[in-house]
């Protein structure tokens, strides 16, 4: 008789109470029950521990001073058990079959097995990762411009393969460990949206458009360590991508008169000129406030 493949659950969570609980439930009621589900409390201050250990085994709370979210998926990944880590958000969900149907294509050769997401909370919608070629899916070159695998929580890894999450940054994160896992083996997409990812209003703040820039330095000093993975050709397509990103973001903060973020990334452009997009933002004349104050005023009463 063969013996199913154990997994690892490792759920990061920092004042999570909110969710926890549903997040929790959608692993326990999984057709491939895991092995363990270990929560990492990073310091939290709410009752998000007491309702994870409110669960019994096969949940296990492990508590740690404020770290960060990467060490406390290191730290879980470091006392996982199973033979497969699947890694989930605090706030995010699972459908019943999500971990059957990743281990139905898992074989000796494989790393990783994610899946499409489907978005819910303030947003609605799937990805379509099987919409981008096969031949650059995976490619370094690629990923490097834009996560694949969109969010951890979809992903089942293997354990003794995986690699850990950078500590030196509090930016880019998941996608510096996927830069990594892809050069370990096979990646494996299960295309049925399995893993909700939940979309939260913040994340249309100002300071979600200006983290671009802490992103774009992430990555700046990821490609200066691994600078064998990539002709200078590459590089320089990587950054304008990124670039691209962050002057689409200085527009936005302009159109919504979010004047100091605007200014703070516009100040990171002027060391970028150069560039056809970042070229154009700096160009742009920019009038005093209340004229701007003006136009919308008129904007507003002509609708």
């Amino acid at each position: 008789m063969s013996i199913e493949p154990t997994v690892s659950v490792v759920i990061p969570c920092y004042n999570g109470q909110e969710f926890i609980h549903e997040t929790l439930t959608s692993v326990l009621n999984q057709t491939h029950a895991p092995l363990e589900v270990l929560v990492i409390d990073d310091g939290s201050t709410d009752d998000s521990a007491a309702i994870a250990e409110s669960f019994g085994d096969p949940v296990r709370v492990i508590r740690q001073a404020n770290q960060g979210e990467s060490v406390a998926r290191n730290m879980g990944m470091d006392a996982a058990r199973g033979q497969w880590i699947a890694l989930l958000d605090a706030d995010d969900l699972w459908t019943p079959e999500k971990l059957e149907q990743q281990l139905a294509v898992t074989d000796a050769d494989v790393v990783a097995v994610h899946t499409n997401l489907y978005f819910f909370g303030d947003e609605s919608g799937e990805t379509q990762v099987q919409d981008i070629p096969i031949e650059k899916r995976y490619a370094v070159e690629e990923l490097a411009k834009g996560n694949t695998f969109c969010s951890p929580s979809s992903l089942l890894v293997k354990r003794h393969l995986a690699p850990r999450f950078p500590t030196w940054t509090q930016y880019a994160e998941d996608l510096i460990f996927c830069l990594e896992l892809v050069q370990l083996g096979n990646i494996v997409l299960v295309e049925a949206p399995l893993t909700g990812y939940r979309r939260h209003q913040a994340s249309q703040s100002a300071q979600k458009l200006t983290v671009a820039v802490d992103w774009f330095h992430t990555i700046e000093r990821w490609l200066a360590d691994n600078q064998q993975l990539f002709t200078a050709e590459q590089r320089d397509v990587i950054r304008t991508c990124w670039l691209s990103q962050i002057t689409g973001a200085g527009w936005q903060l302009k159109e919504r008169r979010e004047w100091e973020a605007f200014w703070s990334v516009r100040d990171f452009l002027q060391d970028h000129a150069g560039h056809p997009a970042v070229d154009l933002l700096l160009a742009n004349r920019i009038y005093p406030p209340w004229l701007y104050r003006a136009f919308d005023a008129m904007r507003l009463r002509s609708r």
